[in-house]
């Protein structure tokens, strides 16, 4: 490789590394959207369980990713936990057509994340369920990243009531 090809490859991968850090840096958690935080998404998370809402809320949830994320710690955190796996059970076949959770990215990073002992067992082994059973071609490592997160999680919980 020729030294400048090489240092055009390198600025190009010192940049991008850079990214993450750069958007993090802007994020910040203010007490108005802490405060806003748990309305919106305990109603978010309703809709999530309404059966009767036909729309695909997976981009509405990364709205609310998008503005409460900075947020993660806490009471935000574990709503933002309980958004994430009822949306995974209750919203599944949306997932799997919904692009930021079939490429690897922040919004997927994001979701699974909060695939963990937090949640109820049998929500866990119902997102398991979908992740084996219900998943689609194109899927396959998502699907593969979810299940094993909620085998991990369940190993958890079990773990820590003795079971």
């Amino acid at each position: 490789m020729s030294s400048s090809r090489f240092n055009a490859v390198f600025t190009c991968a010192l940049i991008a590394s850079s990214l993450p850090a750069v958007a993090r840096a802007k994020e910040t958690c203010t007490r108005e959207i802490s405060g806003s935080a748990d309305g919106a998404l305990s109603s978010f998370d309703k809709r999530t369980r309404d059966e009767s809402v036909k729309a695909n809320l997976w981009p509405e949830f990364q709205a609310a990713v998008a503005k409460y994320g900075a947020c993660d710690d806490g009471a935000v955190a574990e709503m933002l936990a309980e958004v994430s796996i009822d949306m995974l059970r209750y919203r599944w076949e949306e997932a799997q057509t919904f692009a930021p959770l079939q490429n690897e990215g922040p919004f997927r990073s994001f979701v699974i994340r909060h695939v963990g002992a937090t949640s109820l067992p049998e929500d866990l082994r119902a997102v398991r369920r979908n992740a084996t059973r219900r998943c689609g071609r194109r899927s396959k490592a998502f699907c593969r990243e979810v299940a094993r997160r909620c085998s991990d999680a369940i190993t958890e919980i079990n773990t820590v009531i003795g079971k």
